[in-house]
């Protein structure tokens, strides 16, 4: 069963997206900020296959809105992934934003992403043809 990891503030943006995942075969869970994903990526028993990651959302939960934090992830996750401590790997990446993620990166975007979305139907359809 796909894992999957969904990094969004917005509740309504996340509750859109949640009605759509519980009929699909998957497992997923949600961080709020920075702290919460990582929490989460770090933790979870079995490995995370998928991120659905906002590009700007706080640090620490109900903190102020950091407008490269989805950079700020990934690079933590990739981070995490070099670690010795515990054997992970980055999960496929499909952004969640109306700002282009091409726009936050200085170099060439990360090679696990494969796409993104604005609306949660965007997003369905890139789920649905890379699980």
């Amino acid at each position: 069963m796909t894992n999957i990891l969904v990094v969004e503030d917005r509740d309504s943006k996340y509750e859109l997206l949640e009605g759509e995942l519980k009929l699909m075969n998957v497992k997923f869970s949600r961080g709020r900020s920075i702290q919460e994903g990582m929490k989460i990526f770090i933790t979870s028993i079995e490995p995370i296959d998928l991120l659905i990651l906002d590009m700007q959302f706080p640090r620490y939960t109900n903190e102020k809105i950091l407008a490269n934090a989805g950079v700020i992830f990934i690079e933590e996750m990739k981070l995490r992934c070099k670690s010795r401590v515990r054997a992970l790997k980055m999960p496929q990446i499909i952004g969640y934003s109306e700002f282009k993620f091409s726009e936050f990166y200085k170099g060439d975007l990360p090679k696990e992403f494969i796409g993104q979305g604005e609306s949660c139907y965007e997003l369905l359809e890139l789920i649905n043809n890379n699980i």
